[in-house]
């Protein structure tokens, strides 16, 4: 018995290995059009030079021993912007690892993706996994989801980094919930990071995530009302969460209410490329589109699957809700909804794109998709068998390429009118901060943004500048008016001014600009000291997660030892 055990286990970690390999073949094959050439091909989007922004203005402060910065130096000329208030830099910690490598920020940026393309694979593995017990349905959702084409969409065509890893941590969610409602024990742990990483990765898909959740718990109420351990777990996950994203939340509420930002929420641009007609919407799928937001041709292939299951199972029937669940979401995104008047005359106005909707339709799409491929490999053979094998590598094989495909698409020379080409120079400009210059002071007029320390009634002797400080020596004119001094940075509730060790009171350039006026000679000092709300928020979110960390520990070797004794 034991050692039938031994060789079970044995086999089953040579399974995990072997599929771990597997999706490091497929993040690389997925990664052609970032590494096919020394360049690296746009679609046209600002977003791409705003993210390269950040990453460059991370890595900057990184390099200078600066690892928690709020101020990214690296935008406007030097005058530095906001983005880690509003956008926090979690998704860049990875980069810390490499960070001793000569590589260009290019270079960088698609390390980035490598490395949440291939967390993605891995995380919807163990997730799926924890909840089908199975690891053939288990890698296929993983397959689907993660080489879809809507991630790819939006991590190489509009990219939007931040939206497209939050992809990565949604089945996460899925597993929280699941634990939360299904599990023995209502477990929260899981929920708690799960909605805390989507909080630092980005706000929009937390705020959708939350909706969803609302809508799954009120369809399932008859469940909830019976268990009140429900509600207080989900309570828990609500305050934890909370409190380890304080050090992210408050900052950003603070830095709203004391500057007047712009906060372009509803703004789209061309309107016809982020609100299909659901004519459209398929239309693009069949096409084989990567051009604009579609649900992925390979999910429709294996729709048809369906037809040639002949005998009802559980399998089926569940990937059926899913398979509704999901093409209802993508309908939803189309103009099917007056998303128009929507987005101008309501609250939704937050959501920005209807398109964002169809991250959860494709999540929803692998899973009815796999759960169809699990039903007619088990209605034709015995799991495990060879012949079994030979349907995986057909499934496999079918759905990389119909994806693969569509994803060289981005490279091929129909594409280049499309596109703009950058190299490891072209691909950084720093005045670039994404579409409606969200979050920089109203007024600001960023082409006058010059990068020199000016000065009046005064001279300046000497400057030292280290990212978003500076050390001037400053010389007196010897007459009665006050000297005048305006920084090249962009003034933000934090920034603290002395001279001489004297604190100096910070005034605000007609341009938002840090403006200091001296009365003597002496040397005065800039720098981003940051809020007593930013200090304690983030002191709260600390401990919040030493007391978390040991806790989840605490059950982790809990359940080991209640597990060993059971054996016993």
């Amino acid at each position: 018995m034991l050692k039938k055990m031994q060789l079970k286990s044995r086999k089953s970690i040579w399974i995990t290995m072997a599929i771990f390999f597997i999706f490091i073949l497929i993040t690389l094959l997925f990664s052609y059009s970032l590494w096919s050439t020394k360049k690296y091909p746009v679609v046209i989007s600002t977003d791409f030079f705003f993210h390269m922004n950040r990453l460059r203005s991370f890595l900057m402060s990184i390099h200078n021993d600066q690892y928690f910065p709020r101020i990214a130096v690296g935008f406007l000329n030097g005058n530095g912007y906001s983005s880690p208030l509003f956008y926090s830099n979690l998704i860049f910690y990875p980069l810390i690892l490499f960070s001793k490598m000569p590589f260009s920020y290019l270079t960088y940026y698609k390390l980035l993706l490598l490395i949440y393309n291939f967390s993605g694979l891995v995380i919807t593995y163990f997730c799926a996994l924890r909840i089908s017990k199975k690891k053939l349905i288990s890698f296929f959702v993983a397959i689907l989801y993660m080489t879809s084409i809507f991630y790819q969409y939006e991590m190489l065509v509009r990219n939007a980094l931040g939206e497209g890893i939050a992809m990565a941590f949604l089945p996460m969610v899925v597993l929280g919930i699941y634990n939360l409602v299904y599990a023995k024990n209502h477990g929260w742990f899981v929920l708690t990071i799960a909605m805390t990483l989507l909080v630092y990765t980005h706000l929009i898909t937390t705020a959708l995530c939350g909706f969803g959740m609302l809508v799954y718990l009120m369809l399932h109420l008859k469940i909830i009302c019976n268990k009140t351990a429900i509600f207080i777990n989900l309570f828990k996950a609500a305050v934890v969460s909370f409190l380890l994203s304080a050090g992210f939340l408050l900052p950003m509420i603070e830095q709203l209410k004391k500057v007047k930002m712009c906060v372009n929420a509803s703004q789209l641009g061309n309107i016809e490329h982020y609100i299909k007609t659901p004519f459209n919407l398929f239309q693009d799928t069949f096409g084989l589109s990567l051009t604009s937001a579609n649900i992925g041709i390979v999910f429709v292939v294996l729709l048809i699957l369906r037809f040639f299951i002949k005998k009802k199972n559980t399998w089926m029937l569940r990937g059926d809700k899913f398979i509704i669940a999901g093409v209802l979401i993508a309908i939803f995104s189309t103009n099917i909804i007056p998303w128009e008047q929507l987005l101008d005359y309501t609250g939704l106005a937050f959501i920005q794109y209807p398109l964002r909707l169809n991250t959860f339709s494709t999540l929803f799409l692998a899973v009815g998709s796999t759960l169809y491929v699990y039903a007619f490999i088990k209605e034709h053979q015995n799991i495990g068998s060879f012949a079994t094998q030979k349907y995986v590598l057909s499934f496999v094989t079918l759905i990389l390429f119909l994806n693969f495909s569509t994803i060289f698409s981005i490279t091929s020379v129909a594409r280049k009118p499309q596109e703009t080409i950058v190299n490891r120079v072209t691909s950084i400009n720093s005045m670039e901060i994404g579409q409606g210059a969200e979050y920089l002071p109203v007024g600001t007029r960023t082409g006058k943004l010059g990068s020199k320390v000016e000065t009046s009634n005064g001279k300046i002797k000497k400057i030292e500048r280290n990212l978003n400080s500076f050390d001037v020596d400053y010389v007196a004119a010897g007459n009665d008016k006050k000297g005048k001094i305006v920084f090249p940075l962009i003034y933000y509730p934090g920034y603290k001014a002395t001279q001489n060790g004297k604190y100096l009171t910070i005034y605000r350039s007609d341009n938002h600009q840090i403006k200091v006026y001296p009365k003597k000679s002496g040397t005065i000092h800039v720098w981003y000291a940051g809020t007593k709300i930013q200090k304690y928020s983030s002191l709260v979110s600390i401990l919040t997660l030493l007391v978390f960390g040991f806790a989840l520990l605490y059950y982790i070797f809990s359940s080991v030892f209640s597990r060993g004794k059971s054996c016993k």
